[in-house]
């Protein structure tokens, strides 16, 4: 039995190769995406906070399905952001819930990925 989350890592060049630009429409330009429960990682255009980034997306898929409420309270915190509307309209045709999760995912994977070289431990109310 298979336990964890695979990681592949790739290049733009492959990703084309293989036939993924055509069955996920950002594969192109993201960074990382999750395709049949892996991460992949375009290592061409990806960034240290790329791994964590779909790796949250999967943690929040889990909370969105076994606790909506705290799932919803948690990636609502982002419409306090000054800059929400700024960060919100990169993401067109979603609904509000699916943009607060994924400007809260970048965000975070951000400040997890800027802490990984201090000591200072990351929090939730640092958004």
């Amino acid at each position: 039995r298979k336990l964890g989350i695979k990681t592949i890592n790739t290049t733009t060049e492959e990703l084309r190769k293989s036939g993924l630009f055509d069955i996920i429409s950002d594969a192109s330009t993201a960074a990382a995406f999750i395709y049949q429960g892996d991460i992949y990682v375009n290592e061409s255009i990806a960034g240290a906070d790329s791994k964590v980034h779909e790796l949250l997306h999967i943690l929040m898929g889990a909370m969105k399905f076994k606790n909506p409420e705290l799932y919803a309270n948690i990636v609502s915190i982002v419409e306090n952001l000054e800059n929400y509307n700024d960060l919100a309209i990169q993401y067109p045709n979603r609904t509000r819930m699916d943009i607060n999760e994924e400007i809260f995912v970048t965000e975070y994977a951000k400040m997890i990925a800027a802490s990984a070289d201090s000591d200072s431990p990351v929090s939730i109310s640092l958004l």
